[in-house]
């Protein structure tokens, strides 16, 4: 009828949460919250949103460390580590780890990975003219997936691993869309406890800076769906299409 607006049912896209393990946010402000804008070089405790408690903690080794608030990341230079407080985590076998990075000139980003290194996957990316992103078992065996995906200079990615402990498929997803080859291997369980680590660079490399904005790691195997449910969530946060 003339006159009258016509009422759509879009309901607003939100991230996925079931059997998230842990969740921390650089646009979230209560994850965020004990972070200033500005350089320094101590710890920062970066609050789990997941309600799991799994706090992280960024600049343990006391690096160069630039928070931008405005941008929501953070900045940090050579082998700090930012990994999780608790001690006794126990991940399993199927399980997603999506990171928001913008890897800039970093020679490589490695994780989340099980941290010590003891089982589980290490995941990271090498940085280069073609970019690798790569999950390999740390704990026997010799399988091991890679997927060339070349980053653009200073760009903002959404990057997501999948391991399907069941079918021992590996899957890798960019900007909610699935890279290449699904790899097929058995290995990859992160069931052995331990803390979780997120690398912004292999310890014997000195790399230059890279931004972290978003880590969510689930317990369960995301659909594509799912993926790119997350992607469209946070896709404006970091000028994303």
């Amino acid at each position: 009828m003339f006159g009258q607006s016509l009422l759509i049912n879009s309901s607003p896209v939100v991230p996925v949460t079931t059997n998230l393990y842990t969740y921390v946010s650089m646009v979230d402000t209560t994850s965020r919250a004990n972070f200033t804008t500005g350089s320094g070089s101590s710890a920062v405790t970066w609050v789990d949103i997941s309600g799991n408690n799994n706090d992280w903690i960024v600049n343990s080794g006391g690096w160069p460390l630039s928070v931008d608030l405005a941008n929501n990341n953070f900045d940090k230079t050579l082998n700090n580590k930012v990994n999780t407080s608790s001690s006794s985590l126990t991940l399993g076998g199927d399980y997603t780890i999506e990171e928001w990075i913008n890897p800039g000139s970093a020679t490589y980003i490695a994780g989340p990975c099980s941290d010590p290194y003891t089982g589980g996957f290490i995941t990271y990316i090498d940085g280069g003219g073609n970019t690798q992103l790569t999950s390999y078992p740390l704990s026997g065996g010799a399988d091991y997936g890679v997927w060339t995906y070349t980053i653009p200079s200073g760009s903002w990615v959404q990057v997501v691993w999948i391991n399907d402990n069941t079918s021992g498929e590996k899957k890798l997803y960019v900007n909610g869309v699935q890279v290449s080859t699904t790899w097929t291997f058995t290995a990859g369980s992160m069931s052995g406890g331990g803390t979780f680590a997120f690398v912004l660079d292999i310890p014997w490399v000195n790399s230059s800076l890279g931004e972290i904005g978003i880590i969510r790691i689930y317990s369960d195997v995301l659909t594509a769906a799912e993926v790119l449910q997350n992607y469209k969530y946070n896709k404006a946060d970091y000028g994303l299409p």
